[in-house]
């Protein structure tokens, strides 16, 4: 997790260290090329100070390996704390944070009110998973430095970590009493707010923020939820096509605006913006889905039965919207037999979809001769939905259930209620 705002955090015993590793960069060489300076320093006898100069300018380039291995040949000569630093600054370039964690630890050691170093510790901890550590770590800089924002912030994204948005919303809230402009800060807040609903704060925080940028990605994303929540589509629509014109071809704003579209009865535009959401998401399978359900509300059934097996082709299951699909195609094609199996896949993938008990139910009813199938699903029904007191349903089975067993009982066939 990176540091999401920057802090003056260099009052610190450390600080000779950065001021070396910057002069270090500044060679007098301006306007020369860097190449030929690396090719006299490799020719040069392997002081330590040629070493680090070595380093210096492989990682002016962003060449870090090359920077770390003249590095790690200076600390090997002489271990002082400004190599020590340089490997372990490097390390954490590579992602070698086990290492770089280690090298400032021994750093940290000699100097334990190093703010800046305990705070990299805590980060890199944080990196690595080790959250309890890092949370002990910022606490105490917290204790030290009272006034900061930024450790009581970074111990709020811990405890977000393990979903305790309560908690986090303290920290959080300790980090705005001390910056009030921060936008991570503020972000935070209202997410933290979104998740555990507490409408009002959410709203106010959004405000807050958006005031300080207004069009921050992730806070119009809270607000664009939360409007399509509301069922202010046409609002959500403008927002998104305004984010889109600032962030192209990302799923989130494709995805939004299809199904606002989509519930709009928008069915051209929804149609849309859900093939340029597959096409930013080769994964999104619902949006096949919905374009089936567009093709099936525009009558062109060979389309709707298309993008429902796309559908089914990508999702994993439960797939059962996209059977139940696939099964009213196949209904309003003719072919009964083939609309009752693609009810019983669904229902076979989800057996808490009622809908798709209910037409595998209906359709058996209708293709068996055997009225005792369909009966039997009736039966099935009432047993495992009838709490959700479906009145239209409840009373079409409850009739349909009578007429099949007065039906069989004339026939000498007794049913079990």
């Amino acid at each position: 997790m990176k540091p999401l705002f920057v802090f003056c955090l260099f009052q610190w015993a450390f600080l000779p260290l950065l001021h070396a590793q910057q002069s270090d960069l500044n060679y007098g060489f301006l306007g020369k090329s860097i190449q030929p300076t690396i090719e006299r320093l490799k020719k040069a006898p392997a002081t330590a100070e040629n070493l680090i100069q070595l380093g210096d300018l492989y990682s002016s380039k962003e060449n870090y390996n090359q920077a770390q291995k003249y590095f790690e040949q200076a600390l090997k000569q002489d271990r002082t704390d400004l190599h020590i630093y340089k490997v372990a600054l490097t390390s954490e370039r590579l992602k070698k944070y086990p290492k770089a964690l280690e090298l400032y630890f021994e750093l940290w050691n000699k100097d334990t009110l190093n703010n800046l170093l305990q705070y990299r510790i805590s980060k890199l901890q944080m990196r690595l998973g080790q959250y309890q550590k890092a949370f002990e770590n910022l606490e105490s800089l917290k204790a030290r430095d009272p006034e900061h924002p930024i450790y009581p912030y970074q111990m709020g994204l811990i405890e977000t970590l393990d979903l305790d948005y309560s908690k986090a919303i303290n920290y959080f809230l300790e980090a705005y009493d001390r910056d009030s402009l921060n936008i991570d800060v503020i972000y935070q807040l209202a997410n933290s707010y979104n998740k555990l609903k507490i409408q009002d704060s959410t709203a106010l925080f959004i405000s807050r923020g958006l005031k300080l940028d207004p069009v921050h990605k992730n806070l119009n994303r809270i607000k664009i939820n939360k409007l399509n929540r509301e069922e202010k589509y046409e609002e959500a629509i403008v927002l998104l096509l305004q984010q889109d014109s600032l962030y192209p071809y990302e799923y989130f704003n494709t995805k939004m605006l299809g199904l606002c579209y989509y519930k709009t009865e928008a069915y051209e535009e929804a149609a849309k913006w859900f093939r340029e959401s597959y096409r930013n998401n080769p994964e999104d399978f619902n949006s096949w889905t919905y374009l089936g359900h567009i093709a099936k509300q525009k009558g062109d059934l060979q389309k709707a039965r298309f993008n429902y097996l796309n559908a089914t082709q990508i999702a994993k299951i439960p797939r059962d919207e996209e059977y139940i699909g696939l099964g009213n195609v196949s209904q309003e094609m003719g072919d009964l037999k083939q609309a009752m199996e693609m009810y019983e896949k669904a229902y076979n993938e989800n057996i808490n979809n009622d809908d798709a008990l209910f037409e595998w139910a209906l359709a058996s009813d209708r293709y068996y001769k055997d009225k005792k199938i369909g009966y039997n699903h009736y039966k099935n029904y009432l047993r495992r939905f009838s709490y959700k007191n479906d009145s239209i349903k409840l009373a079409f089975i409850k009739s349909r259930m009578g007429a099949i067993k007065e039906k069989l009982f004339l026939e000498g066939i007794e049913l079990e209620d």
